[in-house]
């Protein structure tokens, strides 16, 4: 019993241990931008889209404006249609900046 738990229910709790402290990392993280994603900007309410855009212009107002929220809404209207093509923020990255790039002025 001794070689079981030193062995190998020791390296296992480690293990797990980090899975859940890398998971709950990375759970911090799309709750912050994951509004930032193609689904979540065209699935969206406006009253959902409004409390995650605020939260993460506040958690980055130095370089985030105060108009973030009416600025992605904007956004939405005009693409919503090229947005649900899209399955990574980095396409929608390329969408705003260079293929509508008058819309980032």
């Amino acid at each position: 019993m001794r070689f079981k738990v030193n062995v190998v229910y020791r390296p296992l709790d480690i293990l797990i241990t980090q899975v859940v402290h890398r998971f709950r990392g990375i759970q911090v993280v799309v709750d912050t931008f994951g509004i930032l994603h193609p689904r979540e900007l065209t699935t969206a309410t406006d009253d959902q889209l409004f409390t995650k855009a605020t939260n993460l212009q506040q958690l980055y107002s130095n370089d985030i404006a105060s108009s973030f929220f009416k600025k992605l809404q904007s956004f939405r209207m005009v693409l919503k249609q090229e947005i649900k093509k899209l399955n990574t923020i980095k396409e929608l990255s390329h969408l705003f900046i260079i293929e509508n790039s008058s819309l980032a002025a």
